[in-house]
């Protein structure tokens, strides 16, 4: 009877552990650090950020974004706000790998858009678009892939609220 007891406990947790590992995103978006930068204009603020694309899953992860412009796969909720990169030659779609267990770490400029929302709006989210590489059939599709993705919302995965006011205050 204690044998029975023991493996209907075992069981239990086994299962428990198995649905708790389920619910664990296989992408968290992690922010690093933000600072307060000088726009390309008066009414442009930018914060240079600093954030982590980080593998939870057991697998590893196969992606496509652009070579320099990756910033394609992100959006930002609300929509006012945008990341940006720095301009670079020979940007085209391509296959990136993200090992079980690791983090790509990666910075780009984030701003406010409009600007007669750029002192009213502080906090929002960073969206990773997720393009599994079995998805694009060609080079020349990519961009159609991540499109209807944005646009149906599928395969996104969120960071937490980021609130610009507190970290402008640490």
């Amino acid at each position: 009877m204690k044998k029975l007891g023991f493996i209907v406990i075992l069981t239990f947790l086994c299962i428990r552990c198995n649905s708790v590992e389920q619910n664990i995103p296989p992408l968290e978006i992690r922010v690093v650090s933000m600072q307060k930068v000088s726009g390309k204009s008066v009414s442009r603020i930018e914060h240079k950020i600093n954030f982590e694309l980080i593998n939870n899953s057991k697998d590893n992860i196969l992606y496509w974004s652009m070579s320099c412009s990756w910033e394609e796969n992100w959006l930002c909720d609300p929509n006012c706000f945008q990341l940006t990169n720095r301009a670079c030659d020979g940007n085209v779609p391509e296959i990136n790998l993200i090992r079980s267990g690791e983090t790509k770490k990666l910075k780009s400029w984030v701003f406010v858009a409009d600007p007669l929302q750029a002192h009213t709006v502080s906090k929002f989210k960073l969206g990773f678009i997720y393009i599994k590489a079995n998805e694009v059939k060609s080079v020349f599709n990519f961009k159609d892939v991540l499109a209807a993705k944005a646009s149906a919302k599928q395969d996104i995965f969120w960071s937490k609220e980021i609130d610009l006011k507190e970290l402008e205050k640490e």
